[in-house]
């Protein structure tokens, strides 16, 4: 009974995950292992608790739907990313197939070069991930007109890009990093002038103030010098 309920839980882990994925977001190796992974969860239960016949019919129902994803080509478009609740969500059942990637290698059920293969195909996604965020980050200080804020998000992202040798993956995302830095160091040059200004205006302020002070000073103390004022009548 314990078996069962292990199975029955990682078999309703492994079909969430496959559906919380959105189209074209996995490579087509790690579909194929995901798809592999629920297969033998039901082949399990399957055998351990005959008299249950939905765990055959979900071994039926999954292993059709491993062969039409099989002969899917791979997908060229990659998916949208909508918001960061998403990406840390992605991110929590990448880790979780990362787990089973290991279990896998250590039960024998693939090999080192298989391991390597999809451990380098998780590093990309969870890499596409992180310059998704950051760029998710970048918009939004956009949209309060935090522009340096935004301009170090995007720079976090080309960095990232550029550090984990993305650039031929990510192309067409480079180009429009580099076009939103552009109008985001005009806005901080603009505001640099402005506040250059402001400060100039506020130094001269200050200036006259201190010069008016010390006139005022000097008046006072020239008034207080002539004692005249004190040898007249108080009616006067």
């Amino acid at each position: 009974m314990r078996l069962k309920r292990a199975l029955e839980k990682r078999s309703k882990d492994l079909v969430q995950m496959l559906t919380a994925f959105p189209p074209n977001f996995l490579h087509n190796d790690l579909q194929m292992f995901l798809y592999h992974c629920i297969i033998d969860v039901f082949e399990q239960l399957s055998k351990l608790v005959p008299e249950e016949s939905e765990h055959l019919e979900n071994f039926t129902l999954y292993t059709s739907n491993m062969e039409t994803a099989a002969r899917t080509p791979q997908a060229q478009s990659q998916a949208s990313i909508q918001n960061s609740s998403q990406i840390n969500e992605l991110r929590q059942y990448l880790n979780y197939l990362g787990r089973f990637i290991q279990k896998w290698l250590q039960r024998g059920n693939i090999n080192s070069k298989q391991y390597a293969h999809y451990k380098m195909l998780l590093k990309n996604i969870i890499n596409k991930l992180m310059v998704d965020n950051y760029s998710l980050s970048a918009k939004s200080a956009v949209d309060i007109e935090k522009y340096k804020l935004a301009a170090h998000y995007y720079m976090l992202a080309k960095n990232l890009i550029t550090k984990e040798g993305l650039i031929a993956s990510h192309k067409e995302r480079l180009v429009l990093i580099n076009q939103e830095l552009v109008i985001l160091n005009k806005h901080l040059k603009a505001e640099a002038e402005k506040q250059a200004e402001l400060d100039g205006i506020k130094y001269e302020e200050e200036n006259d103030n201190a010069e008016n002070k010390d006139e005022n000073s000097q008046q006072w103390q020239q008034f207080e010098k002539d004692e005249e004022w004190k040898k007249k009548n108080v009616y006067d």
